[in-house]
């Protein structure tokens, strides 16, 4: 069975997934070596199956001496344990400026740095649930139209919304946007992505001026 997130199939198997079973054997390799793992990943690119391990460190960015290291850790694990019937290929990369949010280990690193997030939801979500201030109904009508992540309307609402994560349960996620604080139902989440600097919010996020074309 696959998922499609982002234009990748991530594969979901019964049981232990390919990607968790995959993470128990190399993360303390990993760590001992001086890095963390961001999340591993198993799924198809175009016609190609992808194991891709993200990696992180304490003192800066990832580089390709890094993704290197790390992958001559991961190649004899991988090999041993023999995990993927089919052929593949192993990508080793950094965290990114971009971050997917698939656990909550994911979400707690985006609160703790107070990162913004874009999360898109299956459906389209309405203003039901906003909890607005004073001043903040005619700030939102007079949103309508705008970026991505406002909804165009009390009414129709968005698929797409733009805050910095407040809180979260097994059902709820509290997201304080530019119009209010609105607490979306987790079934409907369909991705949550983590805009870590700059670069991320000018690949993630149009301009007004892109948009407008």
């Amino acid at each position: 069975m696959a998922a499609n997130a982002g234009g990748k199939q991530y594969i979901k198997n019964p049981g232990k997934n390919i990607a968790t079973r995959v993470r128990e054997a190399i993360e303390q390799p990993v760590v001992d070596a001086g890095y963390s793992i961001w999340d591993v990943t198993f799924y198809k690119d175009v016609s190609e199956m992808v194991l891709e391990v993200s990696i992180d460190k304490k003192d800066g960015p990832i580089g390709t001496d890094d993704c290197m290291a790390v992958t001559n850790i991961v190649d004899p694990i991988l090999d041993e344990m023999d995990p993927i019937e089919d052929s593949y290929s192993l990508m080793v990369s950094g965290g990114g400026y971009i971050r997917d949010l698939r656990l909550d280990e994911h979400i707690d690193y985006a609160i703790a740095n107070g990162y913004p997030v874009v999360i898109r939801t299956f459906v389209s979500v309405s203003f039901e649930n906003l909890e607005t201030a004073p001043g903040a109904e005619e700030k939102t009508e007079a949103k309508t139209g705008n970026k991505k992540g406002k909804a165009k309307s009390k009414e129709t609402g968005s698929k797409q919304w733009e805050g910095k994560i407040l809180s979260y349960d097994d059902n709820l996620l509290e997201l304080e946007t530019d119009a209010g604080k609105i607490k979306l139902d987790r079934k409907l989440i369909s991705k949550i992505t983590a805009i870590c600097d700059e670069r991320g919010r000018a690949a993630l996020i149009p301009s007004e001026d892109e948009e407008n074309k």
